[in-house]
C-alpha cells in the first residue's frame, strides 16, 4: 500500500520546528496531525474556530471535506468542561450527521501554549 506524506501550504513553521508531516495518506485513509488554529486570540470560540478551519484546509489538501472525516480527537489545556458548550456549538458548524467518534481529552499542556485546543481527526477519502 502506498503512503503519501502531503506537506500543507501554512503549516511550514510546525513541520520544521515538531518535524511532522501535517498529512499522511494510506490508500484511502488520510491522518491529520493536530492543529490548533495559530491564533493567539484568547476568545474560545475564536481559538476553536480557527482549529476547525485549519483542519478543513489540511483536508482539502487531501481532497477531502469534514463530510470525510470518521473520527474527531480533541485535546484540551485546562479545564475541558469550561469551553465544552462553546466546542460543541463550533464542532457542530463543522461537522454534520452522520456523526464521527469524537473524544475531547483534558491536557495540562499543549505544544502551542496559547492554544485552549489541539485537533487530529481521520478521515477516509471518498475520491
Amino acid at each position: 500500500m502506498d503512503i503519501e506524506y502531503i506537506n500543507v501550504e501554512g503549516w511550514e513553521d510546525s513541520a520544521r520546528r515538531f518535524n511532522l508531516t501535517p498529512l499522511v495518506r494510506v490508500g484511502d485513509l488520510i491522518l491529520i496531525s493536530g492543529a490548533s488554529g495559530g491564533t493567539d486570540s484568547l476568545d474560545p470560540e475564536e481559538q476553536f474556530t480557527a482549529a476547525f478551519e485549519d483542519v478543513a484546509e489540511t483536508l482539502a489538501a487531501a481532497n477531502a471535506t469534514w463530510d470525510d472525516v470518521v473520527k474527531i480527537t480533541t485535546y484540551h489545556q485546562g479545564d475541558l468542561s469550561r469551553h465544552l458548550d462553546v466546542l460543541l456549538r463550533v464542532k457542530d458548524h463543522f461537522v454534520k450527521p452522520p456523526y464521527p467518534a469524537w473524544t475531547g481529552v483534558g491536557v495540562t499542556e499543549l505544544a502551542n501554549p496559547h492554544a485552549l485546543v489541539e485537533i487530529d481527526v481521520i478521515a477516509v477519502a471518498s475520491d
